[in-house]
C-alpha cells in the first residue's frame, strides 16, 4: 500500500508538469508579472508544506507502526488522520500553481481528491473495522484530511510536526526531482512568456527554494537523539 500511495501520488504532480507545459507549448499567452510571481511563491511554499507532512507522517508511522498492527495517533496524526495524503496533495497543487496557473491547480485538486477520497474511505472501514470504538473516537478528535486552524496555530505545533534526517532520505529522491522539474519548467515558462534571457531569473528562484528549505529545517528538525513526549 505505501510503495503504491508513492507511485501514485508522483505520477499525479508529475502528469501536473507534464500537462501545464503542454499547454504552454500550443496556447502561448502573456501574463501579469505580479500574480506570476505570487504564484511562483505560493507554488514553492505549497510543495515544501506537502513534503513537510509526507516527510514527518511516513517517519513517524514508521517509527511507531512499521507493520500498520497499531493505530499511530501521535505526532502529525495528532493533527491530521491522512498526513501523506495531503502531502502529496499540496506537492500537486503547489506544482500546478508553480508551472501554469490558479486553475490548473484547482483542476488537480478535483481530480485528486475524486480518486483518492474513496481510496480513503476505505482504508477507513478497514481501521474501523480493526480497532473499533478507539478508531471512531480518533475520528472525533483528528480531521480526516485538512488539519483545523486551531492545530495549526498555536504554540504546540512543534510537538507535533517535525522530522529526522532518516526520514528525509526516503523522500529526498521525490524533492530533489519536483525542485529540478520546477526549474525546468519554470525556465521553459518565463522564455516563453517573457523572452529569452528571463530564464535566469529562474535559477535565482533556486535561492528561495533553499532559504524555504533551511527555515523548515531550522523550525520542524529533531536529533534522532532528542526524545519527543507526544
Amino acid at each position: 500500500m505505501k510503495k503504491r500511495i508513492g507511485i501514485q501520488g508522483f505520477l499525479m504532480f508529475l502528469a501536473a508538469v507534464a500537462a501545464a507545459l503542454f499547454l504552454n507549448l500550443f496556447l502561448p499567452k502573456t501574463e501579469n508579472r505580479i500574480l506570476r510571481e505570487s504564484l511562483d511563491a505560493a507554488g514553492i511554499v505549497l510543495v515544501l508544506t506537502g513534503f513537510l507532512f509526507r516527510v514527518s507522517g511516513r517517519g513517524y508511522k514508521f517509527d511507531h507502526s512499521s507493520e500498520g498492527i497499531k493505530l499511530v495517533t501521535g505526532g502529525v496524526y495528532a493533527l491530521i488522520r491522512n498526513p501523506m495524503y495531503l502531502g502529496t496533495f499540496l506537492i500537486g497543487v503547489g506544482v500546478s500553481l508553480y508551472v501554469f496557473s490558479w486553475w490548473a491547480a484547482l483542476a488537480f485538486g478535483f481530480i485528486f481528491l475524486a480518486i483518492y477520497v474513496p481510496q480513503i474511505k476505505k482504508e477507513e472501514k478497514i481501521l474501523n473495522s480493526r480497532f473499533g470504538q478507539v478508531y471512531k473516537h480518533y475520528c472525533q478528535v483528528a480531521p480526516r484530511f485538512f488539519p483545523r486552524p486551531s492545530g495549526l496555530f498555536n504554540k504546540s505545533l512543534r510537538q507535533h510536526i517535525f522530522f529526522k534526517w532518516r526520514w528525509v532520505k526516503k523522500e529526498l529522491p521525490s524533492l530533489i526531482a519536483v525542485i529540478v522539474l520546477l526549474t525546468a519548467a519554470g525556465i521553459c515558462k518565463d522564455v516563453k512568456l517573457y523572452g529569452g534571457i528571463s530564464w535566469q531569473k529562474e535559477l535565482i528562484k533556486l535561492d528561495k527554494i533553499i532559504f524555504c528549505l533551511v527555515i523548515i529545517t531550522i523550525l520542524f528538525y529533531e536529533k534522532e537523539n532528542v526524545a519527543k513526549k507526544i
